[in-house]
């Protein structure tokens, strides 16, 4: 027989399409005592050929702790952890790299990671632009509300009254996530997102909803959130009374009876309601599909077959109570609508008419209806409460139920399986239901070992309610850090599992750009309400990136499509400009990229030296020695002034002079010589000749350096070895009038460079020293340790040659804008010290700025990098 004790288990947690649903969670006790049963009766042993849960993960290589912490840190959007925090991994215990991902559970990032997590289930930000009829002005349900916004009309004050009501529409849409994140950074029990007594109110909402929150910071900040409770809500009765300005809108004159809201968590979050708001017909099912979806870990969208029949469509018996095609949903879905029996359509309490209830009016006062006077629930409907048992009480019968729920050993397992998409990026595997597909056996094995796995963290997060450390737990798993792998069963399920190589979100990959580099896309354009830098990433472009507005789009991308990748590639190239320019004005030490490296460092140097030039005229030339040990092949010996003077108020000014070069080998041979002049067509601007003072050959001789140009004398090496560069030099000053004069302001510096002329096939100690940035840049942007001499840091090293072999120019004033628009805001780097010309940190005359431009561009572009 196919009735095997693998076949009912597989039916018993959902699989092989059962149409009830999971009724036994694997790993549960009921699960494993089902197990035992059956095998007892049949005789089996419980081995099969099916793999075995406790080596499902054999043959799977992990991250290591390092890279494990480097990832949470990118997914808690904090700081990339220090050398003391990697250190303290050396020991390669599972516990203290549990210790430090809890250490890291902290900060705005991790706030922005809870609120943005909840979201993706709740769905709530759907309001943060467009609001709510919830909030609407226009109605009486906040009196307060209603009547400043009123004033702040009729008293011409836009901006206040724009602000204020931004404010209000910002913590109503954002209380239930913020609920969340609140009761998760503070350590409190995890079941308080249901059963807490508040809600969380910033400034706005506190005064519109005549809330009691206290301690905010910054009256004006609507990101920051207190907990409190609501006590403006008024009841229609008739009491009330108003009238409607067509300027002003609805000014309420007399209140009715105000109501101070009996907080379940959740439950009672007027956006949460609203997200899925009652009709007359729906009555309040949507909500309780919800409540189980999310916190008791039950689809009952799958939880049965809808009948096609239609004798059954066409049934007008009060269906949901009598026929059985639709009891079996109804039975379990009804009676905890009926516990929402006090919030009307938009969440309002009791806010029909008289305040009473929040029935539907053509129940109310439709024909044969059941309805009697004081009902707050419909009769026609199962009494309102949970399952197999009635609430209590019509007034606090949502405060019984999150008492309920978090009571069920289901809604541990909901808490786990809530988290699971935003820790590992995939959602959590359902049993197959097809036992006749090939791959079923991988399939229920992989379900089989998530649900075990699923099902141990419930159990222990029963036995302190810190989902922290539940969290910390998935993080130290295979299911998080899963990486290659030669496992047969784990290879063929990579495509289902967790693990590495999560596309980022929009909003993910936002947080890495700036966390890693200090910038975010088009970051100068301004700021975004909630106070963070703009982003091209997170506003115009986050739908077309996989991302969700909460409304119509509820599902993130997971996989990259062609739009998407063009975006990405816009994203690097538009902000690796900027990221370079900004990382190098920091100060040496204080870098996201580029510590302990130098804006002009190039591949070909080997070797910079300095000399102070103190003669005066011809008769002041002298010699300056350079020695420096040279490998064979082509190198070039570049001259720079790098102090020339000029004083526009008295006309003097003050250059070096170059007059001959030689280079001597260790035996005092010449190897090369020349006349500076020689270079006067390569070198036509940056400076001019000097003639000697035979007016009969009127020979060029000497060469007056311009804007610290270099003037570049080509030179073979033949024999490995000792050389020295020696230079002739002198100063030459005037003023206004072309008088040769006399001064006093200290030595010419002559900059002596010695380069080579092929950077991929010559190594140099500056090259040497570009690779192991290239090398560090693989870490900290795409988590990859490698060694300077590696394969792939050499792909990228001439990568970074061959641009700036394309960028590198003798002009001083050759601007990193001259080779494309880098969008940056100069003037952010006037100081005192640069005289406020900040766009001079634009300047790349070695091409460098450029080089690790591209460098950046094509690593934000990657796949490692746009992947976690």
């Amino acid at each position: 027989s196919d009735v095997t004790p693998a076949y009912i288990l597989s039916k018993s947690s959902g699989g092989n399409g059962h149409l009830g649903g999971t009724q036994l969670p694997v790993g549960s006790a009921d699960y494993n005592n089902l197990e035992t049963y059956l095998n007892m009766e049949t005789g089996a042993t419980g081995d099969s050929d099916d793999p075995v849960i406790d080596d499902f993960w054999l043959g799977v290589d992990l991250l290591d702790a390092d890279q494990t912490l480097r990832k949470t840190a990118l997914l808690f959007g904090n700081t990339l952890p220090s050398d003391a925090q990697f250190a303290s991994l050396a020991d390669t215990s599972t516990s203290t790299l549990r210790s430090e991902i809890l250490a890291q559970m902290q900060g705005d990032g991790f706030h922005d990671f809870l609120v943005r997590g909840a979201n993706d289930k709740l769905l709530t930000d759907r309001f943060l632009e467009r609001g709510s009829d919830a909030i609407n002005t226009d109605s009486h349900y906040y009196p307060e509300y209603t009547n400043h916004v009123y004033d702040l009309r009729a008293e011409n004050r836009r901006r206040e009254r724009r602000t204020f009501k931004q404010g209000v529409r910002w913590g109503f849409a954002r209380a239930a996530t913020e609920l969340i994140a609140h009761v998760i950074e503070n350590n409190r029990p995890y079941t308080e997102i249901l059963t807490a007594d508040y809600t969380m109110l910033n400034p706005q909402t506190n005064q519109a909803f005549r809330g009691d929150a206290s301690g905010f910071i910054d009256s004006n900040d609507a990101n920051e959130f207190r907990p409190g409770r609501i006590h403006g809500a008024m009841l229609l009765t008739e009491e009330v009374d108003y009238f409607y300005d067509d300027q002003y809108g609805l000014r309420i004159t007399q209140e009715g009876p105000n109501v101070s809201i009996a907080h379940a968590g959740i439950l009672t979050d007027t956006a949460w309601l609203a997200r899925y708001p009652s009709t007359a017909t729906n009555r309040n099912r949507a909500r309780s599909r919800w409540t189980y979806f999310h916190f008791l870990d039950f689809d009952i969208e799958r939880s049965a077959q809808r009948s096609q029949n239609p004798d059954d469509l066409a049934d007008t018996d009060n269906p949901t109570m009598n026929n059985p095609n639709c009891t079996v949903c109804h039975q379990v879905l009804d009676p905890i609508a009926g516990a929402y029996q006090n919030f009307g359509d938009f969440g309002w309490y009791r806010d029909r008419w008289g305040g009473n209830d929040a029935l539907a009016g053509s129940y109310k006062n439709g024909r044969d209806s059941p309805y009697v006077e004081g009902d707050t629930w419909y009769r026609d409907m199962r009494l309102p409460g949970f399952e197999d048992q009635i609430a209590p009480s019509n007034a606090n019968s949502l405060q019984w139920l999150a008492q309920q729920i978090t009571q069920d050993s289901r809604f541990a397992t909901s808490a786990v399986k809530f988290w699971w998409p935003a820790l590992t990026g995939a959602t959590p595997l359902i049993a197959p239901e097809d036992s006749s597909d090939a791959r079923y056996a991988e399939l229920n094995a992989a379900f089989v070992a998530q649900s075990t796995f699923i099902s141990q963290l419930a159990t222990e997060l029963t036995s302190h309610w810190d989902i922290k450390q539940t969290m910390a737990d998935i993080l130290v798993s295979p299911w998080y850090r899963a990486n290659s792998n030669g496992n047969q069963l784990a290879q063929g399920h990579s495509e289902v599992l967790a693990g590495t190589e999560r596309l980022l979100s929009p909003e993910a990959l936002n947080a890495k750009t700036r966390l890693l580099t200090g910038r975010t896309w088009n970051q100068d354009n301004g700021e975004f309400y909630s106070g963070e830098p703009y982003s091209s990433l997170i506003d115009e472009y986050i739908l077309s990136y996989g991302g969700i507005d909460s409304d119509s789009i509820t599902e993130r991308a997971t996989e990259m499509t062609s739009l998407m990748s063009q975006i990405a590639l816009a994203h690097a190239a538009e902000t690796s400009c900027p990221i370079v320019v900004h990382d190098f004005f920091r100060e040496d030490g204080q870098r996201y990229l580029f510590n302990n490296i130098d804006r002009n460092t190039n591949p070909a140097q080997i070797a910079t030296a300095t000399h102070n030039v103190d003669g005066i005229w011809e008769q002041g030339n002298q010699s300056y020695s350079t020695t420096q040990t040279l490998e064979i092949g082509e190198h070039f010996i570049k001259l720079a002034a790098t102090n020339n003077i000029y004083i526009e108020e008295t006309g003097f000014s003050r250059d070096l002079i170059l007059n001959k070069i030689r280079v001597l080998d260790s035996n005092g041979n010449v190897v090369m010589a020349a006349e500076a002049a020689e270079q006067l067509a390569a070198h036509s601007g940056c400076g001019n000749v000097m003639w000697n003072n035979d007016e009969d050959t009127i020979e060029p001789s000497d060469w007056r350096t311009w804007n610290e140009c270099a003037i570049t004398f080509p030179l073979q090496i033949d024999t490995a070895g000792s050389y020295e560069v020696v230079v002739e030099a002198y100063q030459f000053a005037w003023d206004e009038d072309g008088t040769v004069l006399e001064h006093d302001y200290g030595p010419s510096i002559l900059e002596v460079r010695i380069e080579i002329a092929d950077a991929t096939t010559q190594n140099t100690s500056s090259g040497e020293q570009i690779k192991q940035k290239i090398a560090d840049l693989h870490f900290i942007l795409w988590g990859e340790e490698v060694t300077a001499e590696s394969s792939d840091v050499q792909d990228i090293y001439d990568l970074f040659v061959a641009s700036w072999n394309t960028h590198k120019t003798d002009d001083v004033w050759q601007h990193i804008n001259d080779h494309a628009e880098c969008s940056v805001r100069w003037y952010d780097f006037d100081t005192e010290e640069n005289g406020n010309q900040g766009w001079q940190f634009g300047l790349d005359p070695e091409g460098t700025l450029s080089a690790w431009k591209t460098v950046i561009a094509y690593m934000l572009s990657d796949y490692q990098y746009l992947h976690e």
